[in-house]
């Protein structure tokens, strides 16, 4: 497989950038395993956890929560409409569609944002007796031309350490939101797993061991991408918990990856920050923004019902925006309509039964993401992505491109070396023809 610098493993383990533990990769649909061999993913059973291997069920459950947001969010099933387009386009050798491949670039890019805006002023490891402050600021796209995009801001954090030096900037960016959603996921699984140890003293050492690595999380320079909508949601209610921040960062992002963007666009805002600020707040809103409008939505709450007082119905209440019920009804719709998007090609097939297994995923999970039986639903139906352990390879010498295209064209189906051998391709052509769009 290459190493492409567009795809990049996008939505990979929060410890991505010190380890190669696992990650999502949401081009090729799979879960790396890269710490984990064959033999011992295969002993795995999930419903018989021990304090041998909850660690590792707890990593890929991470990797499951990215999983799971690609294919029953909204945001995620446009997503795998522009990916199946893209490749429908290169297979059909059709050249007027080939801005298809284009425009899954620019959607990955403006969903991660490029490291450009991000900026490290001190490498510094905080802690809970040497906490972090933070100041919002607002900047600005560039175009494709270089040009400043004034209708297109973005939110940034910037970090502090406790005497007012400056140590970091990070987009609030839809990445953020969903590495929060895989850290609840992990966290939130680990603790119910330790805390219902009978042994006190081993209950004790995990726990510890728990919050431990979660003040690292927070408060390390590197990884402000996987802590920074849990900061805002804290700092601002005032809560001390941990584990309770990334509970509600994770319904509140799950819902905005949920929300149709016409609906988005009309969320309530205050005009109370200055012109300037007051225009860009606007214009986020209008483009749909889910990171401002994670944080406009979580503005809008504390003003209505105070602090810490998350839940479903007022945080939509708080925003002017419609009932549990018609949202769902809205999304469920939107999410019928990406079938209708997909083009004619040889992964409409296997495309249209993604997403209907997304939407089927949907139903069960809800608007934020936290119905009650969703988890054991989601196991007992085994809807899982390919998996590949660290000491396998797809071998795909065998494998003719051309005959594998049909065989997914007629059946909707293909074996995990059938797709490696395709999607490499598919990446190599992808990256070679992005490189050449307006030279």
């Amino acid at each position: 497989m290459s190493n492409s610098n567009l795809y990049n493993r996008l939505l990979g383990s929060p410890f991505r950038k010190t380890t190669t533990a696992a990650s999502y990769d949401p081009f090729y649909l799979t879960i790396f395993l890269d710490s984990i061999k064959l033999e011992q993913f295969k002993a795995i059973d999930f419903s018989q956890m021990t304090v041998d291997n909850y660690k590792v069920v707890s990593l890929i459950r991470h990797e499951l929560a990215h999983w799971i947001d690609h294919i029953s969010t909204l945001w995620g099933q446009k997503n795998l409409v522009l990916l199946f387009n893209a490749m429908n386009a290169w297979a059909n050798g059709n050249e007027a569609e080939f801005w298809r491949i284009k425009l899954l670039n620019l959607a990955y890019s403006s969903e991660r944002f490029n490291e450009y805006y991000s900026e490290v002023y001190l490498k510094h490891s905080g802690g809970f007796k040497d906490l972090w402050k933070f100041n919002l600021t607002c900047g600005v796209r560039f175009g494709l031309d270089g040009q400043v995009l004034n209708n297109k801001p973005i939110l940034f954090t910037k970090f502090a350490t406790s005497k007012g030096e400056p140590i970091s900037r990070v987009p609030v960016s839809i990445e953020s939101v969903l590495e929060s959603n895989a850290i609840f996921e992990e966290y939130s699984f680990r603790i119910a797993f330790a805390s219902q140890l009978d042994d006190v003293v081993e209950k004790a050492i995990q726990l510890r061991q728990i919050n431990k690595e979660l003040e690292g999380l927070l408060y390390s320079t590197d990884l402000t991408v996987y802590s920074v909508v849990a900061h805002l949601i804290a700092t601002h209610n005032g809560i001390n918990n941990i584990p309770k921040a990334y509970e509600v960062s994770s319904s509140l992002g799950t819902l905005l990856l949920n929300m149709p963007s016409e609906i988005h666009s009309r969320m309530k805002y205050t005009m109370r920050n200055g012109p300037e600020w007051d225009q860009r707040a606007l214009a986020m809103i209008k483009n749909a923004d889910i990171g401002y409008g994670f944080y406009n939505m979580m503005i809008n709450l504390i003003d209505k019902y105070g602090k810490d007082a998350y839940s479903l119905e007022k945080v939509l209440d708080a925003s002017d925006l419609p009932l549990v019920e018609d949202m769902e009804l809205a999304t469920f719709s939107e999410m019928t309509l990406n079938i209708a998007d997909l083009t004619s090609g040889p992964f409409r097939t296997f495309g249209t039964s993604l997403l209907n297994m997304g939407i089927e995923a949907f139903k069960f999970r809800g608007l934020d993401g936290k119905k009650p039986g969703f988890d054991e639903w989601f196991f007992r139906k085994k809807l899982f992505p390919d998996f590949l352990p660290g000491d396998v390879y797809p071998d795909t010498n065998a494998i003719n491109f051309f005959d594998t295209l049909d065989k997914v064209k007629q059946s909707g189906k293909m074996t995990i070396e059938e797709k490696f051998a395709m999607f490499e391709i598919f990446e190599m052509k992808f990256d070679s023809f992005n490189s050449i769009c307006g030279v």
